[in-house]
């Protein structure tokens, strides 16, 4: 177990990918931050004190190219960044076509390094109090039972998964059902619910109650105690409980079939430049906070908060100090964005306020 000094908090098993971006015209930016693990691990800085971020990881394989641009934008979240030298391979990089349309094509440029749950036992991150994981169901499987053989039987940590889109298709449902039952909160996307559903994905946003409702039937986390939090973009989120959850439980009681609907957060016109990693930026700032609240809509809330930062550039949002000390992305703290959120949701989404405030906002 880890001693307080060095106690983890959080961890993601996604991985650092190193984005080249090209536009229609031709423009080219290069050496932008990208992959799963670098936007989880900013959506649980977001929310975490200077003196607390260093007990957030995740685990950055630095080939012999890597560039030193890109360790001093991630050095400067002041995390707990686990860097390791493979000197014998280049690091990972992808490409990015962007065209004017929104459509977005991706593909890595030199292979992929995965993190098993074998990286975490080496890297002493294995009994983290949270775990953002991305992977197919047999992978998630594995993963969890290989890291419970090590962990604390009684202090378990918090884990969210998100399947990946490759592993979303109507013949991965009865695994992915057994692996619902591995994580504490199950978070695919409405795109990755359709397809898991074998529903239109035209269709997706248009139903996405429906497939929370769907979801919920399933056994998700231990004892059936676990969440569906199905993340739809520009229309924020939707949260239910397992329908499993029949005894009494710490966590926030939310009524069995009752779908809570978070809203995404109103961006200016022509803020918003590009939402990859959104949805990743949001499931670490998810985790994290249920693990510290283990109030499921409020968590929701911050991290519905957090996914803002993360479409309004490409690559991770910027992080600036005021005099103070007091953290700014991209020039506005997180807790005052909150406000506003808040306050329009006062003016705006009459329902979606009292939800919140039910639950204790």
């Amino acid at each position: 177990m880890s001693t307080p000094e060095n106690e983890v908090d959080f961890v993601s098993t996604g991985m650092l990918i190193i984005d080249e971006i090209e536009f229609d015209g031709g423009k080219k930016t290069r050496d932008v931050i990208g992959g799963a693990g670098s936007f989880a691990l900013v959506g649980a800085r977001i929310w975490s004190s200077t003196a607390e971020s260093k007990r957030l990881r995740m685990i950055a394989d630095k080939g012999f190219d890597f560039p030193e641009s890109v360790k001093d934008e991630l050095d400067n979240l002041e995390t707990g960044i686990v860097y390791r030298e493979t000197p014998e391979r280049k690091t990972t990089y992808g490409y990015n076509r962007v065209h004017n349309s929104g459509l977005r094509l991706f593909e890595y440029l030199t292979p992929k390094k995965p993190i098993r749950a074998h990286d975490l036992l080496e890297t002493g991150s294995f009994d983290s109090k949270s775990i953002h994981v991305i992977t197919s169901p047999n992978s998630f499987i594995g993963m969890s039972e290989e890291i419970a053989k090590y962990g604390s039987l009684t202090d378990r940590p918090k884990v969210i998964w998100e399947p990946t889109p490759e592993s979303c298709c109507p013949e991965a449902w009865p695994v992915c059902q057994k692996a619902m039952k591995y994580c504490d909160i199950f978070s695919p996307n409405e795109v990755d619910a359709a397809n898991l559903l074998g529903i239109d994905i035209r269709v997706a946003k248009e139903k996405a109650e429906e497939f929370v409702y769907a979801l919920q039937e399933m056994e998700i986390g231990r004892s059936g105690q676990g969440w569906v939090v199905l993340r739809c973009g520009s229309a924020g989120c939707f949260i239910a409980p397992s329908t499993s959850r029949t005894a009494p439980h710490q966590d926030t009681v939310v009524a069995q079939r009752e779908a809570i609907h978070i809203p995404c957060v109103p961006m200016a016109p022509g803020s918003v430049l590009d939402t990859t990693g959104a949805g990743n930026t949001f499931c670490g700032a998810l985790i994290l906070e249920y693990h510290r609240t283990k109030n499921i809509v409020l968590s929701s809330v911050k991290a519905t908060v957090a996914a803002s930062f993360s479409i309004q550039q490409h690559g991770l949002p910027k992080l600036t100090k005021t005099e103070n000390g007091i953290d700014l992305w991209n020039g506005e703290s997180a807790f005052q964005r909150l406000k506003h959120y808040y306050e329009y949701l006062q003016n705006h989404e009459v329902e979606a306020v009292r939800q919140i405030t039910k639950h204790g906002f």
